[in-house]
């Protein structure tokens, strides 16, 4: 039950957070050009007006905090204590709290100036640290809210060095500058993008929580560790790129729009080749992780289908993501955000009681479909303007292709006694996926090129 209430307070938090919806996005599209004419005042002036935003919705973000603490337990129908869930919601949101007063106008200049694999390095240090101290505690049976306490430390230790090197690489820059707010006047436009996002991203856990109970919100938060963190990795590597290339596209256009279609599918094909391998494995890993559990039923029928859907559908359309925000086209792209939100919002809505889980991530693959199609056409005729329509061939190409050898490898499943078989089968997976995914993008890269 405390992992279906973390899992809950962590999509509540997502919400919260849309105090910061638009500051990023806007401030690192902004960065883009002076950065790239190394004019250190413009950038100090920009961060500095992005610094007081983050500053002032932080306060807000406090305010918003207290009320859901203490009135939280009344409305989630668990069996936990009181003030232990007070505790709890406070200590959880130690990361969203530093990530508006102290991290957040730090990730905006490293990402801007395709730095961010510095906050990746230093995080993935501190979250294994993190991980190794929980998992310790947790063997040693500690009290939940001292193992939170100990995750939101490591957290503050994480912020530490991503000052201390922010500190020694920009002494030119001052955050405390006269703030250029006109710089980032795109924000809302771009708050819009964030809102929308958030919502579709986090509507199944709240609907989940409150139509089918905290138990079912564990299943499916087993489910989604894996997707959400895979695809966290590979978003990681679109961040990195999509800084180079939204430099590049203020730099040299023609350069752009050849680097960006190399990219683009070569991220693609790898990333479905490492989702289809991960749903290879996936009923393997989820009898290994709940063996002990016997609350509910972990190995429901088809939900591993759907997560892959769902994670190779937004997989293929962030590079174009990244497109429409170095080209700053927030406002012109906001209606069709908020048509993916509504689509998933009212037809999970709509499928939650009589279908439960099946229901909100089939709401999901719907919307997804629609969005993802409609991205695809938008930086295809308004940004890229020349790929002469085989650029969308190939997607449906890759995702017929993704979803025949995953249904294939799905039917053959192995079952596992130990995480040690669990691994070995992992890489005979991504062994033979690798050569699949090889050949196929060998064969159809050519497809779209930029004449």
């Amino acid at each position: 039950e405390y992992n279906g209430l973390l899992t809950s307070l962590n999509g509540i938090f997502v919400y919260l957070n849309l105090l910061e919806a638009g500051i990023g996005s806007a401030s690192i599209q902004a960065l883009y050009k002076p950065i790239v004419n190394k004019d250190n005042d413009r950038i100090s002036q920009i961060l500095s007006a992005t610094k007081r935003n983050y500053f002032r919705n932080g306060i807000f973000f406090l305010g918003c905090l207290s009320v859901v603490a203490f009135l939280y337990p009344y409305y989630s129908h668990t069996n936990i204590q009181y003030l232990t869930v007070v505790i709890l919601v406070f200590i959880s949101a130690v990361p969203y709290i530093f990530k508006f007063f102290f991290r957040g106008k730090y990730t905006v200049l490293l990402t801007a100036d395709n730095r961010l694999y510095i906050i990746n390095f230093v995080s993935y240090i501190f979250h294994i640290l993190a991980n190794i101290v929980k998992i310790i505690m947790l063997y040693n049976r500690m009290n939940v809210v001292i193992i939170q306490a100990a995750f939101g430390i490591t957290f503050m230790l994480e912020i530490v060095g991503i000052y201390i090197y922010v500190r020694r690489k920009y002494k030119t820059i001052d955050f405390n500058a006269v703030p250029d707010y006109q710089a980032i006047s795109k924000s809302g436009s771009a708050m819009i993008h964030e809102i929308a996002y958030v919502v579709f991203s986090n509507v199944d856990v709240l609907l989940l929580t409150y139509f089918c109970g905290l138990k079912t919100v564990s299943v499916y938060s087993v489910y989604n560790l894996i997707y959400s963190n895979l695809g966290q990795l590979l978003q990681a590597l679109t961040n990195g790129t999509n800084a180079a290339l939204g430099q590049l596209m203020f730099e040299n256009k023609d350069r752009y729009l050849r680097n960006f279609y190399k990219f683009e599918y070569f991220f693609q094909c790898v990333s479905c080749m490492v989702i289809v391998s991960a749903g290879a494995v996936t009923r393997e890993f989820v009898i290994l992780y709940t063996v002990n559990v016997s609350d509910i039923n972990y190995l429901m029928q088809g939900i591993t289908v759907l997560f892959v859907t769902i994670q190779i559908l937004s997989i293929v359309r962030w590079p174009g993501v990244g497109a429409i925000k170095a080209a700053g086209m927030f406002k012109e792209t906001q209606g069709r955000a908020l048509a993916e939100m509504m689509i998933n919002l009212l037809l999970s809505l709509a499928l939650v009681r009589p279908l439960g889980m099946y229901g909100v991530l089939l709401a999901t693959v719907v919307a997804l479909l629609y969005r993802t199609i409609d991205v695809i056409f938008f930086t295809e005729q308004r940004i890229l303007k020349n790929s002469k329509g085989r650029r969308p061939l190939r997607v449906i190409l890759l995702l017929i292709f993704s979803m025949c050898v995953f249904g294939v490898e799905y039917q053959f499943s192995l079952f596992s006694n130990s995480y040690i078989d669990f691994v070995l089968h992992g890489i005979v997976f991504f062994a033979l996926n690798s050569l699949l995914f090889g050949i196929f993008y060998f064969v159809t890269r050519k497809m779209t090129v930029y004449d």
